[in-house]
């Protein structure tokens, strides 16, 4: 069989979709894993998922019978620190041994601190239960802490990992200033013992490039100076990033990833 590259993320790192239809070997996951010679495994890579979840999917996969410590490699991405998992409506317990099936019977689920959708039920109940619950920038520290720990264990226990910053940083892409007027990179909030993922090519990367495409060569909108969701790129494909962009991103990273 052939070694493989086991994914784990949110929307960014699964497979490309437009217009309803998936577009083959059209997202940067699969052109990384190709241009290392490995076969790409989408293990734990959901749309909307948090840093607890995807840590919860590295932890597993030990466990996974088609895993290969010894060839295999883990691309595991990151997301922003406002998700997170509550409990579900399951009278179950949370049992980490059976994994995903924590969120498929619903014993957990994911939840959000909506910035973009504040006035929405689900929105303002979410907000008020983290305005009241917790500090944000506590929330935000204790999951640096947990993925720093996590990725130490896992290079200790001889895993081949690829940590990946993902959307850590959305904040300080600067892309809502009305939300985040003052945001720090994730790099600087805390004292990284394994940072060096704040060294690769940032997913902005990828963003720009189809924004200077579309500026350049498309309808002529500019979403450097005028970002707006509802009428962006990211919003045209289920990983946020087109074909084209999504190959030169790969490149980029393959770059970074072979230097190492």
């Amino acid at each position: 069989m052939p070694s493989k590259l086991w994914i784990l993320g949110d929307s960014y790192f699964t497979r490309c979709i437009h217009a309803e239809q998936r577009l083959p070997n059209s997202s940067w996951t699969e052109h990384f894993a190709h241009n290392i010679g490995l076969e790409p495994k989408y293990y734990w890579a959901v749309g909307g998922t948090s840093n607890t979840s995807i840590l919860l999917g590295l932890e597993q996969l030990w466990s996974h019978k088609e895993y290969n410590c010894d060839s295999d490699q883990v691309l595991c991405g990151f997301t922003t620190t406002v998700r997170g998992l509550m409990r579900g409506n399951s009278t179950k317990r949370f049992d980490h041994t059976v994994g995903i099936d924590n969120l498929r019977e619903d014993r957990v689920r994911h939840t959000e601190l909506h910035h973009l959708t504040p006035n929405t039920p689900k929105g303002k109940a979410q907000i008020a239960y983290y305005e009241q619950m917790y500090s944000v920038d506590y929330e935000q520290y204790i999951q640096h802490m947990l993925i720093d720990g996590a990725i130490g264990i896992a290079k200790t226990k001889g895993m081949n990992i690829i940590p990946h910053t993902g959307v850590l940083d959305f904040h300080y892409w600067n892309l809502i200033p009305k939300d985040f007027p003052d945001a720090d990179s994730c790099k600087d909030v805390y004292n990284w013992c394994h940072g060096e993922m704040f060294d690769a090519p940032s997913l902005l990367d990828a963003h720009h490039w189809d924004w200077e495409q579309r500026l350049n060569k498309g309808d002529g909108y500019n979403e450097l100076e005028n970002w707006d969701i509802n009428n962006s790129t990211i919003s045209m494909y289920s990983n946020h990033i087109s074909p084209e962009a999504a190959e030169v991103y790969a490149h980029k990273y393959t770059e970074y990833h072979n230097d190492r």
